[in-house]
């Protein structure tokens, strides 16, 4: 009976320990958790703004070759616009034109370049996903 009771409370403390280990594997498991669907959400958000900028180059290329640019002038123009539906909505469009005449012993042409920032404000402002794009074309056929 000596040895039970020296034994006394051993059990306790043992459960205790691995009780301890399984919390801290536990946190360190959610964590890692927490850091991947991060990760996820900044790399979908950069897509949708990789989209977002796309489309408004593709808007603003449009424009200038179907010769409906007059909301587009192209002389150093910014045009500021707020996408609606799918999942580019709300994303904040940014589209700045400029046009050069290049004259090249007797052919002339206009060369454009457009710059397009498409910005997106992410959990009330606190995080803010943007990419920005550049293109230069002619209007050469």
């Amino acid at each position: 009976m000596k040895y039970l009771t020296q034994q006394a409370g051993s059990s306790l403390v043992m459960t205790l320990v691995i009780i301890m280990i399984i919390a801290i594997l536990a946190t360190y498991i959610l964590s890692l958790q927490a850091v991947q669907y991060s990760d996820t959400s900044v790399s979908r958000y950069s897509n949708q703004a990789d989209f977002a900028a796309y489309s408004g180059m593709q808007w603003a290329e449009e424009m200038i070759k179907t010769g409906q640019g007059n909301q587009l002038k192209c002389n150093a123009d910014t045009i500021n616009f707020t996408l609606s539906g799918g999942t580019t909505a709300d994303f904040h469009i940014k589209i700045t034109c400029y046009s050069f005449s290049i004259q090249e012993g007797t052919s002339s042409y206009i060369l454009y370049k457009i710059d397009v920032i498409a910005t997106k404000n992410l959990i009330a402002n606190s995080q803010i996903t943007s990419q920005i794009f550049s293109k230069t074309f002619t209007n050469l056929p």
